[in-house]
């Protein structure tokens, strides 16, 4: 878009760096089966924000905000951001003891597409004395009162010392000459001119810098604005003092310098499509204000599943094997604080082993009674086994005889222990049988063989007779 690639004016600025990565928010996906389940988790950890930003709620808007022209502030925005919406307000030019002002700065408001993760935000100074305001502020001339330096112009950049590179500029004033007061800031081409129509800076535009102003001999015109900078004013030494000319503002290109004693010209603006340029309030401080709406981030999965080795009747001695699995299949890490409720299978079996956790990203310790607390966190793609035993009660030792087991999450485990699963997740059942054994009958004296034979909790009696003797 432009040629020139040089700005003196930044080379001795330092720089400001402000760095936010992903601060993201997750959704929670629905359950699954009795003995799965899968549930949606926000990220473990959140970087804090820059001091210069704000976030309106948790995982809202964030603005933020930059006042200082003495820097050169670089912003790294989230992966995910796409767009970004920009406020800058240019710097007014110096004015002068005789009720003549300095033009005002513009005010840009305009939301750009985003390219590249950091971006640079350079603030405007006012105007003070002869000095013209940082980024591009023109010098003023003269031992008058005042002395008319422009104001300088506030952008948002994608490299530091890039003019170029600007995507969004409000340029600045022009500063005031004592005859006339300063060409105020706009959009190009439509920045104003020191009112003077020939001594005057002429505004800058959308091609090219303003003409300096002219004046007949003896005197000398004011330099012209170029791209991003304001021009000077010229200076006349009369015979007794020299008279305040103002500097062009600073801008997409500069306002020209006035000349003898005629403000400088307003340096142009650059909105983009669907922008808005206004004029500041007198006395607005210049700045550069930059908000986004962080996306909702990709959430970490958790899938949780727990299951016996065995689900028919089990009897007196049997070992039953539980293993519960803490998955990951998102892509951030996933906290873990659940418990194992051991209290319903513990007054039917004995612990023998465990629990054991597979992986020290998980980690265990004493629940409530005889559970156990899980904690930890599970990254990305990872899958934490936990294993445990119990060896099965004798039958008249038990309690109710039925072998139930659960995984909640904390703030969910059952202040009783849970003599049923009755459709609960992450729950297994395991009924236990009567091992009392059921002697066979034995019919020789009659020659009938007997079996007892187990049916559906009950029994039959199933009767072999045998003919014995010669048949005739």
């Amino acid at each position: 878009m432009y040629q020139l690639h040089t700005d003196t004016d930044f080379r001795s600025r330092r720089l400001s760096v402000t760095t936010w990565r992903h601060r993201s928010i997750a959704a929670v996906c629905a359950a699954g089966t009795s003995a799965a389940l899968v549930v949606g988790s926000s990220p473990a950890s959140a970087a804090p924000l820059p001091s210069e930003c704000v976030e309106s709620t948790p995982g809202g808007t964030v603005t933020c905000t930059y006042t200082d022209p003495s820097a050169v502030h670089a912003l790294t925005l989230p992966d995910d951001i796409t767009s970004i919406t920009v406020t800058a307000i240019g710097g007014e030019g110096v004015g002068t003891t005789f009720a003549r002002p300095g033009g005002v700065g513009a005010v840009v408001t305009a939301t750009i597409p985003l390219t590249q993760s950091t971006i640079y935000a350079v603030v405007g100074g006012n105007g003070v004395g002869k000095t013209g305001g940082a980024n591009g502020g023109g010098s003023g001339s003269g031992s008058g009162a005042g002395k008319g330096g422009g104001g300088g112009a506030s952008d948002v950049r994608l490299a530091p010392d890039d003019l170029a590179s600007r995507q969004v500029i409000a340029a600045g004033g022009g500063g005031a000459g004592v005859n006339t007061p300063g060409g105020a800031a706009g959009a190009a081409p439509v920045s104003q001119a020191g009112l003077d129509t020939e001594r005057s800076g002429k505004p800058g535009t959308a091609q090219a810098g303003g003409e300096g102003g002219t004046f007949q001999s003896p005197g000398p015109p004011g330099a012209p604005g170029t791209l991003g900078q304001g021009g000077a004013a010229g200076v006349f030494n009369g015979p007794t003092n020299s008279p305040t000319a103002g500097g062009g503002g600073g801008g997409l290109y500069g306002g020209g310098g006035g000349a003898f004693a005629s403000g400088g010209g307003g340096g142009s603006s650059l909105d983009p499509d669907g922008g808005q340029v206004v004029l500041a309030s007198r006395g607005t401080a210049p700045s550069v204000t930059i908000s986004y709406t962080p996306p909702i981030a990709p959430p970490g999965v958790l899938e949780v599943t727990h299951t016996s080795d065995t689900s028919t009747p089990v009897t007196g001695g049997q070992v039953v094997n539980y293993t519960t699995t803490f998955t990951n299949t998102g892509v951030q890490p996933v906290p873990v604080d659940h418990t194992l409720v051991l209290s319903g299978v513990l007054d039917d079996a004995d612990l023998i082993s465990g629990p054991t956790s597979g992986d020290p990203a998980l980690t265990l310790s004493p629940g409530a009674g005889v559970d156990t607390h899980v904690t930890g966190v599970v990254a990305p793609g990872q899958t934490v086994t936990i294993t445990y035993s119990v060896t099965v009660k004798p039958y008249a030792q038990q309690g109710d005889h039925n072998l139930v087991t659960q995984v909640t999450e904390i703030g969910s485990t059952p202040s009783t222990p849970p003599g049923a699963c009755a459709g609960a997740a992450l729950c297994t059942e395991i009924p236990s049988a009567d091992d009392a054994a059921v002697p066979l009958m034995n019919l020789g004296v009659t020659g009938a063989a007997a079996a007892v034979v187990a049916v559906g909790g009950g029994t039959f009696m199933l009767v072999r007779r045998r003919k014995t003797g010669t048949s005739h």
